[in-house]
């Protein structure tokens, strides 16, 4: 039997989509990146975008994270001194997450003056909400927050 390529199509749950939706008409203060880092073979490291989470200034937050197969955006609960306790017990160091404030970057300074006024999400026919891609409205800007071949991608898309 021939294996098939078709990759199973993720939705967000109705508890993530509440989360997402309840991110409008706030103002981020702070964007952090969280990055997987593997530094176990030949002395090369492997990084990708594995989480992005937005301090509000009302000092909530909101984590959104690739699943563990890569296949889907979620929204977690994410506690970076757990995960990288539990990650050096496992793996002595090789793997961890590594915190980066990206605030002041050229993809999110020019946003964090606005509210978002708008969390675009993509739908099929039943009214399920496609897992791969985020589209943030900022005022007169956007931002994709997606699914990429090793994590997440953020970009400035074009209108």
């Amino acid at each position: 039997m021939q294996e098939s390529n078709f990759t199973e199509v993720k939705f967000f749950s109705a508890s993530e989509l509440n989360q997402l939706l309840l991110l409008e008409n706030q103002q981020i203060q702070k964007v952090t990146y969280f990055n997987w880092v593997n530094k176990a073979k030949n002395d090369e490291a492997v990084e990708f975008l594995d989480k992005i989470e937005f301090t509000f200034i009302d000092k909530e937050t909101i984590c959104i994270s690739v699943s563990e197969l890569m296949d889907a955006l979620e929204v977690i609960d994410f506690n970076i001194i757990a995960v990288n306790k539990e990650l050096y017990d496992k793996f002595e160091g090789d793997v961890y997450i590594k915190e980066s404030d990206v605030s002041n970057s050229d993809v999110w300074q020019n946003v964090l003056e606005y509210e978002i006024n708008e969390v675009q999400l993509e739908m099929n026919e039943k009214h399920e909400y496609f897992s791969d891609k985020i589209l943030l409205s900022f005022g007169p800007e956007k931002r994709l927050i997606s699914l990429g071949q090793q994590g997440i991608v953020v970009t400035i898309p074009s209108l």
